[in-house]
């Protein structure tokens, strides 16, 4: 059972095409939440989210009015709620392309909150434009991200001196067991922060993995020379 959550206005059309992005089905559940009072335009789009999620089988449906934009309240109201379905969704999907864009931060903090105690809460943001692709990003997989311990930002900082490298070759400039960079390349792959292809398979950053290891460079503000 997989647990959707969409900010609702007065369009659903994004909502809809989640839905069908992951195949939902009858065991899923929906929450939309909505600023109280809600008018008849996000009403009329609440009703054909509904219809359409009728058609698949989904049946447990939930239109949130939340009378408050403010960011506590809002993120306090989505995590009462969530604990309120005494659920365990193998998977919360987030779409944050509709709604009021302090809903759409919420839910996003929200999702990373959920992160912290373990659930799969993946972020999903479409284009205003047919030119971009849709945006999904696994929460959990930012949370570990933040997480990584210093071996591997010093595996990350050498593959971007020395891209292309193999596992061997990278065992040898960093003086580590073969065994111990493979683990580590593999734990990396998994948090899609490198990619190895070539007939030699080796080592690249990924756009993420460039993201991480320009954060590396940043000081701390305790690092930072007064």
């Amino acid at each position: 059972m997989r647990l959707f959550v969409f900010p609702i206005g007065f369009h659903e059309d994004f909502a809809i095409r989640t839905l069908n992005k992951f195949s939902a089905s009858k065991e899923d559940k929906i929450i939309a939440i909505t600023l109280s009072p809600a008018v008849n335009a996000t009403k009329n789009a609440f009703n054909s989210l509904t219809l359409n999620a009728q058609r698949i089988g989904i049946s447990d449906i939930n239109l949130i009015e939340i009378d408050s934009t403010d960011f506590s309240k809002v993120v306090m109201t989505i995590i009462k709620k969530f604990n309120e379905l005494n659920i365990k969704p193998e998977q919360i999907i987030i779409d944050t392309s509709g709604g009021l864009r302090i809903f759409d931060l919420a839910l996003f903090f929200s999702g990373f909150l959920l992160s912290l105690k373990g659930f799969k809460s993946t972020l999903i943001i479409q284009p205003e434009s047919a030119n971009y692709e849709t945006t999904s990003l696994d929460l959990r997989e930012l949370l570990n991200i933040l997480r990584l311990d210093v071996s591997s930002i010093e595996i990350i900082n050498q593959i971007d001196v020395n891209e292309g490298s193999t596992i061997e070759e990278l065992s040898g400039k960093l003086n580590v067991a073969d065994k111990t960079i493979r683990n580590k390349i593999s734990e990396l792959k998994k948090l899609n922060l490198i990619m190895q292809k070539g007939r030699g398979q080796g080592i690249y950053l990924t756009d993420l993995g460039l993201l991480v290891k320009e954060l590396s460079k940043v000081q701390s503000i305790g690092e930072i020379d007064e």
